[in-house]
C-alpha cells in the first residue's frame, strides 16, 4: 500500500498541476498503471450494477458513468502535469505534450477541404466500381494523427533519465 501512497496520492496532493520538476520513469508508469487500474474498477462496477434484476438499473449505471467521466476529467491535469515533468526528466521539452492536442486543432478547419477530398475520391471508386468507399475522412484524418502524436509521447516517456539542471522560469538567461 505504500506504493500507491508514493506513487499516486502523493503526486495528487502535492503535484496535482507542478508542470515544474522532474518525474522519474518509475513514479510516471506508476501513475498511470493505478490511474488505469482504478478506472478499469470503477468502470466494471458500473457494468456489473446494470445487471442487477431488483434495481432500476440505468439510474445507477447513468450515476456511475457519470462518476467514471468525472474521474477521467480530474485526472487530465495531472496527467498532464506528471507527462510535463516526465519529459523534461528525459531531457524534452515539456511542450511535446502538444502532441495530443493537435488533432483537435488540426479537426476544426479541415471540413471543407476534406469534403472535396471525400467526393474526389469517391467519385474516382465509383469509376473502378467501388462504390462509396470514404465516408468521413475527417475522422480518418483525426484517429490517423492522434496515433502518431500517442505513439510518439510513448517513445518519449520510455526514455531514461538525463541529469540536466533545470534553470528556473525567473531567471534571465
Amino acid at each position: 500500500m505504500k506504493w500507491f501512497n508514493t506513487y499516486f496520492i502523493d503526486v495528487l496532493k502535492n503535484h496535482y498541476v507542478d508542470f515544474t520538476g522532474k518525474a522519474t520513469r518509475k513514479q510516471f508508469w506508476f501513475f498511470i498503471l493505478i490511474e488505469i487500474i482504478i478506472l478499469a474498477f470503477v468502470t466494471l462496477i458500473a457494468f456489473s450494477v446494470s445487471n442487477l434484476p431488483h434495481m432500476p438499473y440505468y439510474k445507477i449505471l447513468i450515476s456511475l458513468l457519470t462518476f467514471v467521466e468525472i474521474f477521467v476529467i480530474a485526472m487530465v491535469i495531472p496527467y498532464l502535469a506528471i507527462g510535463a515533468r516526465r519529459l523534461r526528466d528525459a531531457g524534452l521539452n515539456p511542450f511535446w505534450l502538444f502532441l495530443l492536442i493537435i488533432p483537435y486543432i488540426s479537426n476544426i478547419g479541415q471540413t471543407p477541404v476534406s469534403s472535396a477530398i471525400i467526393m474526389f475520391l469517391n467519385r474516382l471508386f465509383k469509376l473502378l466500381g467501388e462504390g462509396n468507399v470514404i465516408k468521413n475522412l475527417d475522422n480518418i484524418i483525426f484517429i490517423i494523427t492522434r496515433l502518431i502524436g500517442s505513439l510518439a509521447l510513448l517513445v518519449m516517456f520510455v526514455l531514461p533519465s538525463k541529469n540536466i539542471e533545470i534553470k528556473a522560469s525567473n531567471e534571465k538567461l
